[in-house]
């Protein structure tokens, strides 16, 4: 069995987290599903409505050749289309796995945003896991520091402090994903990533606080199709005309849930 406290990797940015003297502190986080949608900065049933809008307007039969061929060459999600062409496949993806497994895998991270809270890697995720297939708890951890969110309402939710590099890769099931690590300190100046697929970015409208000195400890999914083909390529294996079938421009069959548009979102029926 796959240990992942040997691997050098993540050893690494995870002690080099808990070896950084800041005033970051680690919590383990766990949000009743109903209370989640009041913490989010966006919306999951609008998100997901605008990917059943994407698949109402585009062909299947173009969608599925290029879901092949993002699967063997790599997905690009710097255009509008491959992203939401990725995060349509996700949901899929993740909707069948947790009907078939009953459960999340991963835990959430949350990250504070300017106005309120995200998770990632997430978008998806929170999708399935709080509107179509939803749990009854959303748990995982948050980064806290006074600097950037002097209330701490997230807080709230919070069931103890992670203290230890084995504790905290304890949460996470390495058996079934993959994920990179990244210990980052975020200064006023210091340049941030834009690729969606770190999440340095989401870390930008922090910039502004003076004197910011902030240490955080954050993950992200490191499926790459040149490292392990077999297993990217087999993650997106299913054709979209087996999956989503428009019934009328009202109506959508999405894998084995039924959508009614109303008042142009896509809801549950």
């Amino acid at each position: 069995m796959y240990d992942p406290l040997t691997r050098p990797s993540v050893r690494h940015h995870v002690d080099k987290f808990f070896n950084t003297i800041s005033d970051s502190t680690i919590y383990k986080i766990k949000i009743p599903t109903d209370i989640i949608y009041g913490l989010l900065e966006q919306d999951p049933i609008i998100t997901f409505s605008n990917y059943i809008n994407f698949a109402q307007n585009n062909n299947f039969k173009d969608l599925n050749l290029d879901i092949r061929k993002y699967n063997i060459e790599g997905w690009n999600n710097q255009d509008n289309y491959s992203h939401s062409l990725q995060k349509l496949c996700t949901i899929l993806w993740l909707l069948k796995d947790i009907n078939s497994s009953k459960e999340v895998a991963t835990p959430f991270q949350f990250i504070k945003t300017k106005y309120s809270y995200m998770v990632h890697p997430g978008t998806a995720k929170v999708i399935v896991s709080s509107y179509l297939s939803p749990i009854e708890y959303h748990e995982g951890f948050y980064v806290h520091s006074p600097q950037i969110d002097p209330t701490g309402m997230l807080l709230d939710y919070a069931t103890g402090q992670i203290n230890t590099t084995e504790e905290f890769i304890s949460q996470f099931n390495f058996q079934k994903f993959f994920f990179k690590f990244r210990t980052m300190n975020i200064t006023p100046r210091k340049k941030l990533n834009n690729q969606s697929v770190i999440p340095e970015k989401f870390y930008k409208w922090q910039q502004d606080i003076k004197n910011l000195n902030y240490s955080v400890l954050t993950y992200y999914d490191n499926y790459d199709p040149k490292l392990d083909p077999k297993q990217y390529g087999n993650r997106f294996n299913f054709d979209l005309n087996d999956e989503i079938k428009f019934v009328n421009e009202d109506t959508c069959l999405f894998h084995n849930i039924t959508l009614n548009k109303i008042n142009n979102v896509w809801y549950k029926s």
